[in-house]
């Protein structure tokens, strides 16, 4: 199955992809919707898709954690070759 690319994000600016972002749910918001997140919830993934909540701004982790998804797609793909996996710059 081929995944939809809605949204190429490869030269993207910050702040215009995460008004994209704000149009669906994504990998992140998925554990909040589930009641499962540490730090978020459902209220607050509302919140924030409906633009009602307080704008978060990029923390050091969040910064970091951006920066090494590369790393840890190859690093997935190399411990698990029964699946693929590729980070792809865009929305899908």
């Amino acid at each position: 199955m081929q995944a939809v690319r809605l949204v190429d994000t490869s030269d993207m600016p910050r702040e215009e992809w995460l008004r994209h972002r704000q149009r669906g749910i994504g990998g992140s918001d998925i554990a909040a919707c589930a009641g499962m997140h540490p730090w978020s919830t459902p209220l607050d993934v509302w919140l924030h898709k409906t633009g009602k909540g307080k704008p978060k701004e990029e923390t050091e982790s969040m910064m970091f954690g951006r920066k090494l998804e590369g790393f840890v797609v190859q690093e997935f793909a190399e411990r698990h070759p029964e699946w693929r996996a590729e980070k792809v710059d865009a929305i899908l």
